[in-house]
């Protein structure tokens, strides 16, 4: 049986699935033709918390025909949604910073962004191996080029929840890290940030203190 929400949304068990499932339909005034959104979840609670995210995202415009979403309009809606959820304000920085080696437009919206400007359901394997290899001709460190593809694998993997894509295409995409002795050298901004957070974090007196002569 159908639970209307807010906004026109409803909220269902599907038998099928054994889930769950938050729907909401709206018409596009771009195109008048009616879109429908809907999210599987494990308890009706949930369904209804994410029916209400639903409703209070397209009520700001950030949700759009699937067909139509960019990746770089997919991260920024991302990553309000790592706020809303309570991430630690240096953790939502340094997820921005990271994402935004790969998809510059997030800093400014002029810059050349080949993977941002693409539609999201377009993006394939060798779009994000591109813009990976961009971030590494650039100059920065392979760890950092790393924790860049990790960010796009975690990007796409809530596409992939949302069900706005058919798969995750930067789980294909694998780096060979150069091997060999390491030098010493100067921390990165998103790796000194990530000292920071986990000094913040540490319950112990002596293990904060240390974090923070590694700086």
């Amino acid at each position: 049986m159908r639970r209307r929400g807010k906004g026109g949304g409803s909220v269902f068990y599907h038998e099928g699935k054994g889930k769950w499932v938050a729907q909401l339909t709206w018409i596009d005034p771009a195109t008048g033709r009616k879109v429908k959104r809907e999210k599987h979840c494990e308890t009706r609670k949930e369904a209804e918390r994410a029916l209400a995210d639903m409703v209070a995202a397209q009520a700001k415009g950030l949700l759009t025909d699937p067909s139509r979403l960019t990746t770089r309009d997919f991260a920024l809606d991302y990553l309000k949604r790592l706020e809303r959820e309570g991430l630690r304000p240096n953790s939502i920085r340094l997820a921005q910073e990271e994402l935004a080696h790969a998809l510059p437009s997030l800093k400014d919206p002029k810059a050349h962004d080949p993977l941002g400007r693409m539609r999201l359901q377009e993006v394939k394997p060798v779009h994000v191996r591109a813009a990976v290899d961009r971030v590494a001709e650039a100059g920065y460190a392979p760890r950092t080029v790393n924790r860049v593809l990790m960010r796009l694998k975690a990007l796409f993997r809530e596409a992939l929840r949302l069900e706005l894509v058919a798969r995750n295409p930067a789980e294909a995409v694998r780096l060979r890290l150069p091997k060999g002795e390491k030098t010493a050298r100067a921390l990165e901004p998103q790796e000194v940030a990530r000292l920071l957070e986990a000094a913040e974090a540490s319950r112990s007196k002596d293990m904060a203190l240390l974090l923070r002569l590694m700086l």
